[in-house]
């Protein structure tokens, strides 16, 4: 244990977090006794990550906000990054909700005040990030209640070119589902967490549980919670499940737009009378019909990248369908279709609910040519023939691409090609070219491989988690991913000779096994 860091003197522990051991010190020039943060060496690796903190440390330093904790100093001393912050006395809202200590109206003024400080940082340009229970420190002076927010120290400063877009960072059952699916945050993301602590709160669970992360993360970018029992509004407005719903919409465009909106909401909910004022109550996803649109558009996409020639690729990617039924008779007239956009060029109609839709036909493999001619009841995906691919080289990893339904598929290949080249020379530059790609075809197993491969070579252990994580959420398999050269040997590699974190390792482990679980080399297991 430390005795000092910087001027500060260290009193005692007060416990430890995902990013380092928290200190109570005292600053000797004033008497006044603060909160020391170190953050681990293993989460600020290289001086761009450095430098970041310290970015990030000055601007969440600026902010001046009741509902906010005061960071003190950002510094370094004995090797190790600290921040020293407002010490407040109280109780973690994680303690209080495990407990169920809070009623309906205490829990509702809690969040408000949450979102309030949020709506305060977001306009200056700030985005925690990992908003989250143990985030939020509540005290009570003469009756009053006072939620603090705190930990801005992972917080994405707009704007900053020093934090990496894409990187995963935060609880993973807070996170706000187009984060998931991106990695790119913004206030409403914030928003959607303290959506899913007030039904943490009104419920004694998580909206979003599972066994392992990669179920987590599908749950939240696919599922709906189950829906809240009326008990669990007794004492508050009826409108209060309203609420909910808008914050916990899986489309951040029909949430609230700010946190001061929210705020209002939840205040107002408090009163057993209000009646929502028109609020919209029906904006949750509805996952039954969620899961088969996707394996719809799935096949179609399939069947595509085979007319267009990369159909040997694909096809070992995807799950074979079932066996062709016979040809049904012509489906009778339904309601204009609605046009979903999944390219630049290229609108596919899609029925506007599941009862209107008209049979699917399974993705085929013949070439173009012998395929049935469509059926002029049923909508048809239209799209010009794509330039031939350039030649494949198999060395450099730059296999066909499957994806959905790209405009240009050469381009496709050719700028993952150069990115795969530019992984020995600068890995993480070839990491934040990919990024882009992976955005726009997140079900891309080649593509999410070889963003492993540069963020293991460039040192980014946590980073290589996330992504791995968001691979599986978004549905990639791990058996895909083996198929890129370049990723398999990476993953044999690190058998023999271990460099990423115990945690990513026994990811590896878990997916493709055949041997001992590698030690990491000079680590702890509890890294």
């Amino acid at each position: 244990m430390f005795t000092h860091l910087g001027k500060f003197e260290i009193l005692r522990s007060l416990g430890s977090g995902a990013m380092g051991e928290v200190f109570l010190a005292r600053d000797p020039a004033i008497g006044r006794e603060v909160a020391v943060k170190t953050i681990l060496a293993s989460t600020t690796a290289g001086q761009g990550a450095k430098d970041r903190f310290a970015r990030e440390a000055k601007a969440a330093g600026a902010l001046n906000h009741p509902g906010i904790v005061t960071i003190h100093e950002f510094g370094e001393d004995q090797g190790v990054l600290y921040l020293a912050m407002e010490f407040v006395e109280g109780d973690d809202l994680q303690d209080l909700l495990a407990a169920r200590a809070l009623s309906k109206a205490d829990l509702l003024e809690i969040l408000a005040q949450v979102s309030e400080a949020l709506a305060y940082a977001h306009r200056k340009g700030v985005l925690h990030r990992d908003v989250k229970p143990s985030n939020i420190r509540v005290t009570r002076e003469g009756g009053r209640l006072q939620a603090k927010l705190m930990d801005f120290g992972i917080a994405r400063i707009s704007e900053s070119t020093l934090t990496s877009t894409g990187l995963l960072m935060g609880t993973v059952a807070y996170m706000a589902p187009e984060y998931v699916k991106t990695g790119t945050a913004d206030p409403r993301g914030d928003l959607f967490a303290v959506g899913v602590m007030l039904y943490e709160g009104l419920s004694g669970h998580l909206p979003f549980a599972g066994d392992t992360t990669a179920t987590i993360l599908y749950r939240l970018v696919h599922e709906a919670p189950k829906p809240l029992p009326p008990s669990a509004l007794a004492g508050a407005s009826p409108a209060l499940r309203g609420v909910l719903d808008r914050a916990l919409a899986k489309d951040p465009e029909r949430r609230y737009p700010d946190g001061d909106a929210f705020a209002g909401s939840l205040r107002a909910a408090k009163d057993p009378a209000w009646s929502g004022d028109g609020l919209a109550t029906t904006v949750m996803a509805r996952p039954a019909v969620e899961a088969p649109a996707r394996r719809g558009a799935f096949l179609k996409v399939a069947a595509v990248l085979v007319a267009l020639g990369g159909g040997a690729f694909a096809w070992r990617h995807w799950q074979k369908p079932a066996p062709a039924p016979a040809l049904a008779a012509p489906a009778p007239a339904a309601p204009a279709p609605v046009e979903v956009q999944t390219s630049a060029s290229a609108p596919v109609p899609v029925a506007s609910s599941p009862a209107q839709a008209p049979p699917q036909q399974p993705a085929s493999v013949l070439p173009p040519a012998t395929q049935p001619a469509p059926k002029p009841a049923e909508p048809v995906l239209k799209k010009e023939p794509a330039p031939e691919a350039p030649p494949v080289d198999t060395a450099q990893d730059v296999e066909p691409i499957s994806s959905d339904a790209p405009a240009d598929p050469a381009a496709l290949a050719s700028t993952a090609a150069a990115a795969a080249k530019e992984i020995d020379q600068d890995p993480a530059q070839a990491h934040r070219d990919l990024l882009p790609l992976i955005q726009a075809h997140p079900e891309n197993p080649h593509l999410r491989a070889l963003n492993l491969v540069a963020l293991a070579k460039s040192g980014d252990g946590s980073g290589f988690i996330s992504a791995w994580d968001a691979a599986l959420a978004a549905g990639v398999k791990p058996g895909a991913m083996w198929l890129t050269p370049r990723f398999n040997a990476l993953v044999r590699g690190q058998k023999q000779d271990p460099t990423l974190p115990t945690e990513a390792l026994e990811r590896l482990q878990q997916a493709y096994g055949g041997q001992k679980k590698p030690q990491r080399r000079g680590a702890r297991q509890n890294n």
